[in-house]
């Protein structure tokens, strides 16, 4: 990374996870997740990456709104509607959904945006739920990666058709593809009698 790239507010990852930079008169100041923040220099920043601007997440199984994780991002993120991506869902072990890219399927399930500021927090979070890690991604049962949605003329609201965050299975182990690419925890079934 220059000193061209860096612009103040900007979110980074690196070898200490994320951070946002600001800068203070001819220094940059970074502001790391666990709250310290730290001088340093345009050599220093070289190992440092911008995080890709998507603010926007697709959820397909436990994190979407009315499931059992989809708490865990209030605050810094919000549910915008439902939409379609790419790929088929598979049931793993009856608990949660994997999205396999294989070029023929649609999944479904719901964009959520990121509030301002609030990227490398909502990152974090889903990231340890699903486990991804960026620094070993051979080892992280999903991963992370930028893909667009696809065109949903039925949907109630615009998600739009720039990329998105979602997590595709990395793992192996999975059961059969669910039914129709729409996933719903057994919890739900049973709390709402509809699949």
């Amino acid at each position: 990374m220059t000193r061209e790239d860096l612009t103040d507010g900007l979110e980074v990852e690196g070898p200490e996870g994320y951070a946002i930079i600001t800068q203070e008169g001819r220094r940059f100041l970074l502001h790391l997740e666990d709250g310290t923040s730290a001088y340093t220099d345009t050599v220093a920043l070289a190992a440092w990456k911008p995080v890709v601007m998507s603010t926007r997440l697709f959820f397909y199984g436990t994190l979407m709104s009315r499931e059992g994780r989809g708490h865990y991002l209030g605050g810094l993120a919000d549910p915008v509607g439902p939409a379609s991506i790419r790929g088929t869902l598979y049931d793993v072990c009856g608990m949660f959904p994997a999205l396999v890219e294989d070029g023929s399927g649609v999944a479904h399930g719901e964009v959520w945006q990121v509030r301002p500021g609030c990227l490398a927090a909502a990152l974090r979070i889903t990231d340890r739920i699903e486990s991804f890690d960026a620094d070993w991604p051979s080892w992280s049962l999903y991963l992370r990666e930028l893909r667009p949605l696809l065109a949903d003329p039925a949907a109630r609201d615009d998600c739009g058709r720039d990329p998105v965050w979602v997590y595709v299975w990395n793992g192996t182990g999975l059961g059969a593809a669910v039914p129709g690419g729409r996933w719903r925890s057994p919890t739900y079934e049973r709390t709402t009698g509809r699949r």
